[in-house]
């Protein structure tokens, strides 16, 4: 939610917005005013968008074939909905860093309208995800085949997206355990 002030004024608040301070232009996504139950009308030189109470929230003037809004943002006063705290909304800005090194650039003034951070911990769902480990794969201590053809692993693959020159879209593989030689025959059908 943004807060802006209208050329007669008057304090109006828009809600769903995207707000980029340092944007050189005010756009406004009709669709998504009319979403939001908004009544937006359009004049030969000028628009008004009014809200369900048929209370003006913004205007704006025609210039060449755009409308342009006619409103300035107040500093200071924009929101974020959601059920996101201040503390996890900087720490996902900023690429997940953690509360100490956010703390450390609140306290030496090096990020401009950074929050003031109250809660101490900060629950992540997605770092505790990076975090976590697999345990690793069991090593066996099954010995490997001496004699050769003792132990052959097999496998049917298939069906290919493409086909072959000769016609299979299977094929079935051969693995001999003692040498790891393996085998190719091509199958037109599985079965």
């Amino acid at each position: 939610m943004i807060s802006v002030k209208l050329p007669n004024g008057k304090i109006s608040h828009l809600t769903n917005v995207l707000y980029v301070p340092g944007i050189k232009k005010n756009l406004i996504s009709v669709s998504m005013m009319a979403d939001q139950d908004m009544q937006v009308e359009f004049f030969k030189t000028h628009y008004v968008i009014k809200d369900c109470r048929n209370e003006i929230v913004a205007t704006g003037m025609r210039v060449g074939s755009l409308y342009r809004l006619d409103a300035k943002s107040i500093p200071k006063q924009t929101m974020v909905a959601g059920g996101s705290t201040a503390e996890q909304l900087w720490h996902q800005r900023f690429g997940h860093l953690n509360l100490q090194d956010l703390m450390l650039l609140q306290k030496k003034g090096m990020v401009e309208g950074l929050s003031i951070f109250r809660n101490i911990q900060l629950n992540c769902d997605g770092c505790a995800l990076g975090k976590m480990h697999r345990e690793q794969f069991p090593m066996h201590d099954r010995r490997k085949e001496t004699d050769i053809l003792e132990l052959v692993h097999t496998d049917v693959c298939g069906p290919m997206q493409t086909r072959t020159l000769g016609g299979a879209y299977f094929f079935f593989l051969f693995t001999d355990d003692c040498t790891r030689y393996s085998w190719v025959y091509f199958l037109n059908k599985k079965s």
